[in-house]
């Protein structure tokens, strides 16, 4: 499944390679530039929430960690390019825990997400090489955090993998989303053993064998499609190994999945 963020403490670890860093810097008070831009992209992701000229489509696709369980996933449209996307989370228990959407401006270009739980709300502005995280419940809300740095990085590449994989079930859509090449923290693991390509493509050369449980850093998707009999047509996608081996992997959930 696509994990949920947990923002609402306030100091996060995660590990990235054999070591683990400590990534976050919080301000209870930001600045007012800041402030600013918060609410600039507060007002932009409202006013794409109730824009009539958006066309909607949906797909039902598998779910990730679940085979058996499929999720509907909405995007709101304009001239091919997303301008909200939208789709259910879940628990391990497969309890429905919310909605989870991403912002993009008129150029496709993301800028925001949101995540509604059950009786709280995650709201995440994006702005050059930060996240700004506002969250609260329906009683309190928490003042708003300043996300920089390597966690900036991981919040990134977990962005970038979520929207990509998505956003790769509609055809033609056009769309940017961040460079993630400096993040140091797991994003996705290896289900099953795969090989490692030189290039998105079953006849590539093999890199090297991957076992199962492999730790991964997710880089970027392919735009094509390939197929695997039973299975489907899936992405592949582009990621690099504790050993900074980089290449690609056929992206079928039975093969990887987040971390």
């Amino acid at each position: 499944m696509m994990r949920t963020k947990e923002l609402i403490a306030g100091i996060i670890f995660f590990i990235a390679g054999n070591f683990i860093s400590v990534a976050v810097f919080a301000q209870s008070n930001l600045p007012d530039t800041l402030l600013r831009v918060l609410e600039k992209g507060k007002a932009e992701m409202k006013s794409i929430d109730g824009d009539p000229s958006l066309q909607k489509l949906s797909l039902q696709l598998p779910y990730m960690s679940f085979a058996t369980k499929k999720i509907t996933v909405s995007v709101y449209v304009k001239n091919n390019i997303p301008r909200k996307l939208l789709f259910n989370s879940y628990d391990e228990s497969m309890i429905l825990g919310g909605r989870e959407m991403y912002y993009f401006d008129s150029l496709g270009k993301v800028i925001g997400y949101i995540h509604l739980m059950s009786g709280a709300t995650i709201r995440d502005v994006y702005i050059g090489h930060a996240v700004i995280v506002d969250t609260k419940d329906k009683k309190n809300a928490d003042p708003p955090q300043l996300i920089q740095y390597a966690m900036a990085d991981y919040f990134f590449a977990n962005a970038k993998y979520e929207i990509d994989y998505y956003l790769s079930n509609f055809k033609d859509l056009k769309y940017s989303t961040f460079d993630v090449t400096d993040n140091s923290g797991y994003t996705v693991k290896v289900e099953k053993a795969t090989e490692l390509r030189s290039s998105p493509n079953f006849n590539a050369s093999v890199i090297r064998k991957l076992l199962k449980n492999a730790p991964l850093l997710y880089i970027d998707r392919s735009l094509q499609q390939d197929s695997v009999a039973g299975k489907g047509k899936w992405i592949w996608i582009k990621v690099r190994d504790k050993n900074k081996n980089e290449g690609w992997i056929w992206g079928h959930p039975s093969i990887i999945q987040p971390y």
